[in-house]
């Protein structure tokens, strides 16, 4: 799935195909590919790049963050004083 979005570029969950053969439920019934890009979301391997609708595009994170954006953790007093502001 990855190596689909990093050769063709930021896709949609409904640019995978669900093979599964029964009806889908209710709104939060993912498909497959729908639960692994979520998951890949979640820990940082994917970004969202877009809407389109509802619809999220999903990109991979070198893609999406700047190049120059400092990405470290903050140290403790950073973290307070993000906390106080």
């Amino acid at each position: 799935m990855k190596r689909r979005i990093r050769n063709e570029g930021a896709l949609k969950a409904s640019d995978f195909h669900d093979d599964r053969n029964q009806p889908r439920g209710t709104w939060w019934d993912w498909k497959p590919a729908k639960s692994a890009l979520e998951t890949m979301l979640d820990t940082g391997d994917l970004m969202v790049s877009a809407r389109e609708g509802f619809q999220r595009v999903y990109d991979l994170t070198e893609r999406v963050l700047p190049a120059d954006l400092d990405t470290s953790l903050p140290d403790a007093d950073e973290l307070a004083r993000f906390g106080v502001r």
